[in-house]
């Protein structure tokens, strides 16, 4: 069995697909039963966002978008969102109020700097 950085390091995939265009990243847990798929979630989202601050910092980003499908998944990442919102603000960056767009909702980390221009 692969240790957990090497299964995140198979299953995570980004892309800027032109320059100063927005990150697409996606991740996708598809082995394993029902609950070794839960609890590997729980680590991988704990990975995830931890990457996503690590990605703040490094690359300094103008936005970074959550989008979803799933209204469950819209809730897990407005609740981490707001918890995380003065530690994000710190880094330069705020959250704009989510979006729907059919059938996603949208969660959008915007530079705080990009607003004024």
């Amino acid at each position: 069995m692969a240790s957990f950085a090497e299964f995140i390091a198979e299953e995570f995939q980004s892309e800027q697909r032109e320059p100063r265009a927005p990150w697409h990243m996606s991740f996708v847990v598809w082995r394993g039963d029902e609950s070794e798929r839960t609890h590997l979630a729980f680590h991988i989202f704990n990975g995830v966002f931890q990457a996503v601050r690590e990605f703040l910092e490094t690359r300094e980003p103008e936005l970074i978008a959550f989008a979803t499908k799933r209204d469950e998944l819209a809730r897990v990442y407005q609740t981490y969102l707001k918890r995380e919102a003065p530690a994000i603000q710190k880094l330069g960056y705020i959250l704009e109020s989510p979006q729907r767009v059919d059938p996603y909702v949208e969660f959008i980390l915007c530079q705080c700097a990009s607003l004024s221009s």
